[in-house]
């Protein structure tokens, strides 16, 4: 599924410090999704702020959240991207192709700080294995 460009991306913009309102986080997804008037299923880039314990309960909590507001049905037929900032990338991955069964393309990166108006590219992987190139286009306003 690699390379995509020009990805839109959804900040959660929640605090995940503590306990993971997962209720909240899909409705910050699904209201991310209506003002850049996308579809749940087009190709989206969620980013999240990771804070806190990475424990396997809230962040099974987050991915089954993600899915909700991105997946109800299990299926995509366009490419989801999944940005963090900590270091959860693989284990919400993991989450949400094997234990929720999300089918359709999936990318989880960690160490990724994305905002606002932000577009990504991923490139193909490259060598060491699980490596690839990300690309973040931010629009700025000037008045």
């Amino acid at each position: 599924m690699l390379p995509v460009r020009n990805v839109p991306v959804i900040p959660v913009g929640l605090d995940l410090t503590g306990a993971i309102d997962g209720a909240a986080i899909t409705a910050a997804i699904r209201a991310g999704l209506a003002r850049l008037d996308l579809a749940p299923d087009a190709p989206v880039a969620i980013a999240l702020s990771w804070h806190g314990d990475p424990d396997y309960p809230r962040i099974a909590a987050t991915a089954a959240a993600i899915m909700a507001a991105v997946a109800p049905d299990r299926q995509r037929s366009e490419p989801l991207l999944v940005m963090i900032d900590g270091d959860i990338g693989r284990t919400i991955g993991r989450i949400l192709t094997e234990e929720l069964g999300l089918n359709g393309d999936l990318v989880s990166i960690d160490g990724v700080e994305l905002a606002e108006l932000d577009f990504v590219d991923v490139g193909a992987l490259i060598s060491p294995p699980g490596v690839v190139p990300v690309v973040i286009k931010s629009l700025l306003f000037d008045r």
